[in-house]
């Protein structure tokens, strides 16, 4: 009796043991990743904050697809300064360390970002980035949200 009576103590110690598991994700925090459409959420020109629905050509959507392809959904002011759809521009990109490149078709050329860029990350936040350009010789930063 006295080794039933142990057997079923091992047992129930055991199986309390593996319910009790920890919940925790072993620590890891979801990494930022360019994959995924994009769209200028915020301006900032020469440090101070603009409203982006101003500027034409940050209307539009920026979309890194797995496997390299890159496809812009961007807007232009035409000759009589309305804000219309530009063609549709396509190609690809690569990333090597922090830094992306885009390989567009053609003559095709992107309305807002630079063929070669490395966006601003805030550590934990994989929804945002920022990226500091100068746009005709001034400073301007961009704000980028994931759609």
């Amino acid at each position: 009796m006295k080794n039933v009576f142990a057997l079923m103590l091992a047992m129930f110690v055991g199986l309390g043991m593996v319910s009790c598991s920890s919940d925790d994700d072993n620590g890891s925090t979801p990494q930022f990743t360019m994959v995924g459409t994009w769209k200028v959420t915020q301006v900032f020109i020469n440090g101070v904050e603009h409203n982006v629905d101003d500027y034409c050509p940050y209307k539009g959507t920026f979309q890194f697809v797995t496997g390299g392809t890159y496809v812009e959904n961007g807007f232009e002011l035409n000759n009589t300064n309305d804000c219309v759809a530009k063609e549709t521009v396509g190609g690809t990109w690569a990333k090597s360390g922090n830094t992306y490149t885009l390989t567009l078709t053609g003559n095709a050329s992107s309305t807002v970002l630079p063929n070669s860029f490395s966006p601003i990350t805030t550590s934990g936040v994989i929804n945002k980035f920022e990226l500091n350009l100068s746009a005709g010789g001034i400073p301007t930063k961009l704000v980028f949200s994931k759609q």
